[in-house]
């Protein structure tokens, strides 16, 4: 189906897509308001950027088997969406897939998924939880920010890419327990950095194996920094704005540093 057929369709109510249809293009129902239910073929391998994008309407979706990939934007702003149920054989999550589904409470990721993209479920403030497959090994920037009433995550464990802001404005961000010395962690991992009152001195614990992109960024008054042996990377905008910072040791274990 086309780029933008029934984009604006406002008084659209149902549709049938029939078996053979093998995409959904860029934005084909986008803004089609009153859209409350869709029937996609099991023929369908890929769903395009924007392609249920402000279907406020919606409120399931059955996402074929054959699918392998969701682009950007595709359910974006569906918010009535309250649960989506994620196919084995799709490998990454588009950019601001199902950003702003705010009724949505529940997601399954599968295992196939190695990548989930910029602010792939940003405001979904009624996610409660969510399962990170092992596989996954990128999540983009603010990818799960301002999800209020999530609590838990199930971090993977070969994670080689953080973004900046992935949990803020999070239940998980906001919790006091998951915090140490103005620090997030989740296992191997430094998620954030506070950045009220702000230390002059900081050490990363040991055993700290990816920090997120511009995790220690604007603290003007950090000094000095230590990281630990294990470090694997110091990714981009790390340290950006830290104006007063005069000294950081690096561990022989950093093979990337990316500006």
């Amino acid at each position: 189906i086309g780029q933008r057929v029934f984009y604006g369709c406002s008084s659209l109510t149902s549709v049938t897509i029939p078996s053979g249809v093998t995409s959904i293009e860029n934005y084909t129902f986008c803004d089609c308001s009153a859209l409350t239910s869709v029937s996609i073929p099991d023929s369908v391998t890929s769903i395009g950027w924007g392609a249920f994008y402000g279907c406020s309407s919606l409120t399931s979706v059955s996402i074929p088997n054959g699918v392998t990939s969701i682009g950007g934007d595709a359910f974006r702003d569906c918010s009535s969406l309250t649960s989506v149920n994620i196919p084995n054989g799709v490998t990454s999550i588009g950019n601001c897939a199902f950003e702003g589904c705010s009724s949505l409470a529940s997601v399954t990721i599968p295992n196939s998924v190695t990548s989930i993209g910029d602010y792939a479920f940003r405001g979904c403030s009624f996610l409660t939880s969510v399962n990170i497959p092992e596989d996954v090994t990128i999540i983009g920037d603010c990818a799960f920010a301002n999800c209020k009433a999530l609590t838990n995550i199930a971090w993977p464990g070969q994670l080689t890419a953080i973004g900046a802001g992935v949990v803020d404005g999070s239940a998980y961000y906001n919790n006091a327990d998951n915090w140490v010395e103005n620090i997030l962690y989740a296992g191997p991992y430094l998620i954030s950095v506070a950045g009220e009152d702000s230390a002059a001195s900081y050490t990363v614990r040991a055993g700290t194996r990816i920090m997120a992109n511009e995790a220690f960024s604007g603290l003007k008054t950090m000094t000095d920094i230590t990281l630990p042996q294990g470090l694997a990377a110091i990714p981009a905008g790390t340290f950006q704005g830290c104006t007063s910072l005069g000294k950081i040791n690096i561990p022989d274990s950093v093979t990337d540093i990316t500006y």
